[in-house]
Formats: C-alpha cells, structure tokens, sequence
C-alpha cells in the first residue's frame, strides 16, 4: 500500500502540523457557510431552549429528552460567555468540527503506521495517509450538515475520533500503558455522556479489543488472560462502566419512552441502502429516493468493505469493526423494540467509513491510479457540497428567522401569536428573542420529542384559551408541505383572514404559513 499522497515521505515533518491546519481551515470555512443566515430549526432550538434553565433544572429536563447532557453542559457557559445569536452557537459545534478532522488525521496516521509494505519513509507516508483521511473528512457533506448544527454531533464525532486514536495508542504501547489507557477511558466516558449510540460504537470497539488480543495471545486462553493489555483494557472497562452508572437508570427510562413512542420509522430491507445513498450523495434530501441509486450506493459500500477485510491489519479491521459494527447493532436493538435507527446518528460510524475510503485509494497498484482516485474523491466531494447548497437555497427559504422578522414588523406586543406545531414553535421563539405573547397550540399533552422537556404551561394554549383571547388581532403561523406533516390552528368561528404570508423552511421542513386574524373582540383587548 502507498498513500495517494506519497510525495509527504519527501515532506519534513514539521510541514504536517501546517498542511493540517490548512485542512482544518478548510473544514471550517465549508461549515461556515451562511452560518447567520440559516433558520434554526427544531433540534437546534431546542438546545438553546434548554440551556435557558438553570443547571440542574437544565440537567433534570435532559433526563426527559433521549440524548445525554455534555453536551448542554458544555452548550450554557459557552453561551453565556459568547451569546445566543446562530454563529454564537454553533460556533462550538464548528471548534469540535475542526478537531474531528485532527482526530482522524492522528487516527489513520497510527493506525498505518509501521506498515512493511509502505516500504522506506513509512511513518511520513501514514502521516500522508492520514492527511488525506482528513480532508476528506473536511470535504464530506455529511460531517459538514451536521457539523455546523448547535447539537451534538460535532462534539461525538470529535471523541469517535480521539477514542479510536487513543485505544490504537494504548493497544500498542510499551510504556506508559496506565496513562494511555486513562486517556482511553476519559474519552470514552465522555463519548458516552454526549450521545447514547456511543454505546454501540464503544461496543464494536470492545469487539475489537477481544480480537486483538487473541490474535496477540496466538489465540491461547491462557496467554489471553494473563497479559497485561487484557488486565488494563478490563480495568478500564469497568472504570468506564462505574462513571456511566449513575446515568444508566436515564438510559433505562429513555429507551422505555422510545419504545413506547418515537418519531424514527421502521427499518426495511430498503432501510441500509437508503442509509449508504444519503451518505455520501444527498444527506437529507425530503424527495422520495431512487432504490436503483440506493442499491448502488450500498452494493458500492459492500464492495468496499469487502476489499477492506482482504488482507486486512490492525487498521483496517478497527475500520470494519466502526463501520459495520454500529450499524449492525443498531438494526439489532430495532428488532428487540428500540425504536432508535435514525440517519443522522451514523455520523460516527460514517468517519471510518470516509477513512476506508481513503485506505482504497491508496491501494491502487499505480501512481497514476492513486492521484485518479484522490482527485476523482476530492472533485466528487466538492461538487456534492455544491449541490447541497443549491438545494439549500437559503435566500428564497428564510424559514423561521424570516418569519421572525416579518412578526417583529407587523405585529404590536398585544397581539399574540399562535404557532400550530411544537416543530416551528421552538425556532419561531429563538428567533423572536422571547418575546412575550407567543404560544404554542395544542389540546393534549405533547410528547417528549416534541419538545415537552423544554415546554412549560406558558408557552401552551388549548382550544378553549383560544376561544377567550380578548385581543382585537391574533397572529396565527401554521405548518404546510413539512415531513411531519400538515398542522393548522383551528381558530374561533367569527374570527377574519386580514393577511397571509409564507415562508419556506430548507430540507423539507415545510412551510411556514402567517396569518394574520381579526377577531370579534372589543377593542382594547390584550393576551390571552
């Protein structure tokens, strides 16, 4: 094997840290685009909303969503220290976004390190290796939708990242073995208090583990047992387990709410190729997919696979076990009730997925194959990007940030504005800067992924609330053409359409339709 980017075994070592830098630049620039213009959308509103609680409370109401806290607690004093406005916030997710493309870089580099076959200059030609694994990182639409967001992917692919780094370090050491494998540890604790498909994750990880070492052992138990790797990697399992037990109970009751009731849909056998087509062609695209397209994608990602595991090493077999391993788990865990398969939650898995990739490419037998493949990579990344922002078309979607605007300048603090979905209640809300006179519409108790954690009686208004406001205008904003469907506030008979305005929202998120109502109350009438 020999890195598409072989000429770096000429480069000096102190070239690497500046040519990475570059592509962490990179990477930030291609997230950064329209960063300020972009509505917040409903998950990202929701993480603003809930860092608006105190710290407890705030840690309490994260117990009633599916997602753990580290994230809020890290999302509430960066807020605080830099404000609430759009680059504010996702400013964090782009700071973690940069260190996922170094935690890849370091990654590749250790995990192709001392290969024979790379021949003289090894070390450098892993390190080109693992150059070209983060830009591709930089360059993937997926890691950059979901690594601008103010959620926390950006933050679980970063220690996706590092727990793979570190656990290839600890497994390889000769000395400073305890260290390495606290660093280890650390990483995967926190890994697992950002997002619960850690757990999946951690536990191909595990998998690997197991196989290392019964290849190291030469598949003796005995041997197995007694080395010291297998005593550090169980102590440190159990360190983990043991800092993850107070949240586990948390765990316990979110997977029984998701069993319950969730918004993810059923896994077909359609379900994992959809999965490999938008991950590397159209991300989130509402329109119904071509399943000849899907088809390829995943018979292209099998195949990938496959050439993966033939002659496989160390680095290749930790690609394996990252890539199929969480997906296989996923699909296990919806067969038992979990109903947890959701397409943006593969983000980790998807890093080594990019990095298999990149491993292909550099073994093509020819130099002239391997530059083919890096630059035939590279254009196809650049041109998926475009695409996806065409298809953005943030200026003629202002979603809830126009809407906002509109409201702000036509409406009068009297007036109350009722939103028709908890879906556009939540962004409407940060991009109004709270405030006052905004409701939520809804007759019955909403459930918890529809934003009821971060929803106090205040923001909800019944239909019999409705019927009593005494204020002579009333703003109504209904949901049209969205993927969670149609919505409208049923208002009052005798209430009069004066105004109508619509604004789209990117993705298939819908429309947001305003109206504006003259009610049959006197005059001088205020909220309800």
């Amino acid at each position: 094997m020999s890195s598409p980017l072989s000429l770096m075994a000429l480069v000096r070592r102190w070239h690497v840290p500046a040519l990475l830098a570059l592509i962490v630049v990179g990477a930030t620039l291609l997230r950064s685009r329209e960063i300020a213009q972009r509505s917040f959308w409903f998950d990202e509103a929701f993480s603003w909303r809930l860092t608006r609680f105190p710290l407890v409370e705030m840690v309490e109401r994260t117990a009633w969503d599916v997602h753990p806290p580290l994230y809020y607690l890290l999302l509430k004093p960066w807020a605080a220290l830099g404000g609430t406005s759009p680059v504010a916030l996702r400013s964090l997710s782009l700071v973690f976004s940069g260190l996922t493309v170094v935690g890849m870089y370091l990654f590749t580099a250790e995990a192709f390190a001392g290969r024979e076959e790379l021949g003289v200059g090894a070390a450098q030609k892993a390190k080109g290796l693992g150059l070209f694994v983060a830009g591709l990182v930089a360059l993937s639409i997926f890691q950059a939708r979901y690594g601008s967001e103010a959620r926390m992917y950006a933050l679980a692919t970063a220690l996706a990242a590092f727990s793979g780094w570190s656990l290839l370090r600890a497994l390889r050491a000769d000395s400073g073995r305890r260290r390495k494998w606290l660093v280890y540890g650390l990483l995967s604790l926190l890994f697992l208090y950002t997002h619960n498909y850690a757990l999946f994750s951690l536990a191909a990880q595990a998998v690997f583990v197991v196989g290392f070492l019964c290849v190291q052992a030469d598949w003796d138990a005995g041997a197995f047992l007694r080395g010291p790797t297998f005593r550090y990697a169980l102590l440190t399992a159990a360190a983990v387990a043991l800092g993850y037990l107070p949240w586990l109970p948390v765990l316990l009751r979110q997977r029984a709410q998701v069993q319950a009731d969730y918004w993810t849909g059923p896994v077909s056998e359609w379900t994992v190729a959809h999965l490999c087509y938008q991950m590397f062609v159209t991300v989130d695209a509402p329109a119904p997919f071509s399943r000849r397209a899907a088809l390829v994608a995943a018979d292209l990602c099998a195949l990938g696979l496959l050439a993966l595991w033939r002659k496989a090493r160390l680095g290749e077999w930790y690609l394996l076990s990252a890539t199929v391993g969480p997906l296989g788990l996923s699909v296990l865990a919806f067969t038992f009730g979990a109903k947890v398969f959701a397409f943006r939650f593969f983000l980790f898995a998807h890093l080594f997925l990019v990095a298999g990739v990149g491993v292909l490419a550099a073994r093509l037998p020819s130099w002239s194959g391997r530059w083919l493949a890096a630059v035939a990579l590279v254009v196809a990344s650049l041109y998926t990007y475009h695409t996806y922002w065409q298809q953005m078309d943030t200026a003629h979607k202002p979603g809830a940030r126009g809407a906002a605007e509109f409201l702000a300048a036509r409406r009068t603090p009297a007036e109350p504005v009722v939103v028709s979905s908890p879906y556009f209640y939540l962004p409407l809300r940060y991009h109004c800067g709270e405030q006052p006179g905004w409701y939520c519409y809804s007759d019955v108790p909403l459930r918890h992924y529809q934003g009821a954690p971060v929803l106090t009686s205040d923001d909800t208004i019944t239909a019999e609330r409705l019927a009593a406001v005494t204020a002579r205008r009333v703003w109504v904003v209904n949901m049209t053409d969205s993927i969670w469907g149609d919505r409208a506030v049923p208002v009052p008979p005798g209430w009069v359409r004066r105004e109508e305005e619509r604004f789209p929202e990117v993705l298939g998120l819908g429309d947001m339709v305003v109206v504006a109502y003259e009610t049959a109350a006197p005059p001088g009438g205020g909220r309800p």
